[in-house]
């Protein structure tokens, strides 16, 4: 299943660390969420609570059930593989609901308009007719891949506007990069297009600032929007594998 969510994703290409693989994996787990939800969330089962937002046991363990796809059946019977999973799982799961937090005091949404865009620019990638094929393939609804596909999407505004918008980059940063790249650049620069490569320069340089910055801006968000684990909770699923 991971491999057809990323081959699903085409918004983040050419971007290999660690904000691209945090932004598939928050796709992926509410894509999972999505699957599995059928009902309001409890307050009295509660797992994950970031201020009002709770994710329940329940839900948890549905975009587990539904992770496992991903592995194979005999790499289950592992209970490290498992734990590790479901911990992937729970942290995947903590960071989506902070950055929804975070969406909210930001009045971020992601409209239906920005949501068609994105949808029609995954489907470039497929054939005709292929697209929702592929999806049923992995048993994957397409309500919900589109409801992981808008949480990447508000992610990714909450992240331009917190992060993103305020990078500087300057003229000796530019410079030192063109040195640095200069064959790569020259190799790709169609003829006589000088602003190009400078743009391509400058998305760089801001790419791989974001990448440097992220961490931190993360552990931040952490600190505004405390995360609450149910710790009996959590240790009856960890202990009962």
């Amino acid at each position: 299943m991971e491999q057809l969510l990323e081959r699903l994703l085409r918004i983040c290409i050419g971007n290999r660390g660690r904000f691209c693989a945090v932004l598939t994996a928050l796709m992926m787990s509410a894509t999972l969420l999505a699957c599995g939800r059928t009902e309001p969330p409890s307050h009295d089962e509660f797992l994950i609570r970031v201020l009002d937002n709770v994710v329940t046991v329940l839900e948890f363990q549905r975009a587990v059930e539904l992770a496992k796809a991903a592995y194979p059946h005999s790499a289950l019977q592992d209970q490290e593989v498992l734990r590790a999973l479901q911990k992937r799982v729970l942290r995947e799961l903590v960071e989506r609901t902070v950055f929804e937090e975070r969406a909210k005091d930001l009045n971020i949404t992601v409209s239906p308009a920005d949501l068609s865009r994105a949808v029609e620019d995954v489907k470039k990638d497929f054939p005709d007719g292929t697209f929702k094929e592929t999806l049923l393939e992995q048993a994957v609804s397409y309500a919900a891949w589109e409801e992981g596909l808008k949480t990447r999407l508000m992610i990714e505004k909450v992240v331009n506007r917190d992060l993103v918008s305020n990078i500087v980059i300057t003229t000796d940063e530019i410079e030192a990069y063109y040195r640095d790249h200069r064959k790569e650049l020259e190799h790709a620069k169609p003829a006589g297009e000088t602003p190009a490569v400078d743009e391509t320069i400058i998305r760089n340089l801001r790419r791989q600032k974001t990448e440097e910055a992220y961490e931190a801006y993360v552990q931040e968000l952490h600190t505004t929007y405390p995360v609450k684990i149910n710790t009996q909770k959590w240790h009856h699923i960890i202990g009962s594998g």
